[in-house]
């Protein structure tokens, strides 16, 4: 699945809102953003080395602004507060870089911002949220249920060949499957839950 990018835990929001910033917070906020952040600018195809530096500018800005970021339902959460600062950012630097990106890609760049970048975002947040309950998944179901819910729903294998493969019946292909679904969206309720708690 790639980078992903999953919710952030209400603790680390909290150690960063309150100024508690250490190189291992820190270290970690990064880690989960700088992925979505860079791969979110390459996909609105601008060059690597420019997503670095806007990926430097969000951060900074981040930095600057999570001791006044308070979750407000109505608002969003932290990660569509973080998705605002980059399409501001990339906007800002779109702005700043045009005639030089536009002789370096051969097309405007001001036409990237004609699309719906919030809607890409949400869409990538949605992405990294369930690449990250799957993580969590596989390390807390058995071993054999993992297997089975990954050859059934994520390869989309018939359950009767999986019963066959793993000489089960196909009555338990089907619970172990259902076991699986429910747990995840379980394990999704709660990232969205811990994140909306901060």
């Amino acid at each position: 699945m790639g980078e992903f990018w999953p919710t952030t835990r209400a603790s680390l929001i909290n150690e960063l809102r309150c100024g508690v910033t250490s190189t291992v917070s820190w270290n970690e906020f990064v880690k989960i953003y700088g992925p979505l952040v860079i791969g979110f600018c390459r996909k609105h195809q601008l060059p690597h080395p420019d997503a670095n530096d806007i990926a430097q500018e969000v951060f900074i800005r981040v930095f600057k602004g999570v001791s006044n970021f308070e979750y407000e339902p109505n608002k969003g959460r932290f990660g569509a507060w973080v998705g605002t600062i980059v399409r501001h950012e990339i906007a800002r630097f779109i702005g700043s870089n045009r005639k030089r990106l536009m002789k370096e890609t051969n097309s405007d760049p001001l036409d990237m911002l004609a699309t719906r970048m919030e809607d890409t975002w949400l869409f990538e947040e949605r992405l990294a949220l369930m690449a990250h309950a799957l993580v969590k998944l596989r390390e807390e179901v058995p071993e054999l249920t993992w297997r089975i819910f990954e050859q059934t729903v994520l390869e989309d294998r018939k359950p009767s060949i999986v019963a066959a493969e793993f000489k089960l019946s196909c009555p338990q292909v089907y619970k172990a499957t259902f076991r699986a679904n429910e747990k995840l969206r379980g394990l999704i309720r709660q990232l969205l839950e811990e994140e909306s708690d901060s």
